[in-house]
């Protein structure tokens, strides 16, 4: 007979990992870490606090939007993440329209972009949220109007904060970036999140 024969085997019951998030770049980055998990859309609103900065509201709605679909799940680690683009004391947000996009660049250019993006991990057995926060600066080039039209029209950047696609042609917009965390740009800090999962004892390598 061999060893454990006719015997079930336990596995150990690990938590559901939810994203608090519709974003592809999101899922896409989760993607990396893990092979298992879903994603829904944060029932919450993104409304900015008057003088709120950049580094709060990212910390606030990555929270918000964890806490917003936690209601009637159990046994889950809901990730929430937000990113908030500033520069020269200006919110970037996404511009939706091509001329909200060339207004932005010509904003920015020969200028520094401040990106924070939180994180949350929320554990619906316990309550408990852990959160991290990614600090990505990014000088751009000064550009021309020239410039910004040939790489608005090959990216089309209508959804993504401080109008470029950081994923595709965006840094040939760049003059230099400083980050901890390359994914942090992108939409999710890799490096913070994998220690959140951790510290609540979720399988990672």
């Amino acid at each position: 007979m061999l060893p454990n024969e006719g015997t079930a085997t336990t596995l150990p019951a690990f938590p559901r990992l939810i994203l608090a998030s519709s974003s592809e770049n999101r899922k896409m980055l989760l993607g990396r870490l893990v092979q298992r998990f879903e994603s829904l859309d944060p029932l919450c609103h993104e409304t900015p606090r008057p003088g709120e900065s950049p580094r709060a509201r990212a910390h606030r709605l990555a929270e918000l939007k964890a806490r917003s679909i936690a209601p009637g799940l159990e046994n889950c680690l809901i990730i929430g993440s937000d990113q908030v683009a500033g520069c020269r004391g200006r919110i970037l947000h996404k511009p939706e329209t091509h001329d909200r996009a060339m207004a932005d660049l010509l904003w920015s250019a020969g200028h520094r972009i401040d990106f924070w993006t939180g994180v949350c991990v929320l554990d619906t057995r316990t309550g408990e949220k852990r959160s991290c926060m990614d600090h990505t600066r990014v000088w751009m080039r000064a550009l021309t109007r020239a410039e910004i039209e040939r790489y608005l029209a090959q990216d089309e950047p209508w959804s993504c904060a401080a109008s470029f696609r950081a994923e595709s042609l965006g840094p040939a917009l760049f003059r230099r970036m400083v980050t901890r965390d390359p994914a942090a740009l992108i939409g999710l800090p890799l490096i913070g999140l994998s220690r959140l999962l951790r510290e609540q004892n979720y399988p990672l390598p």
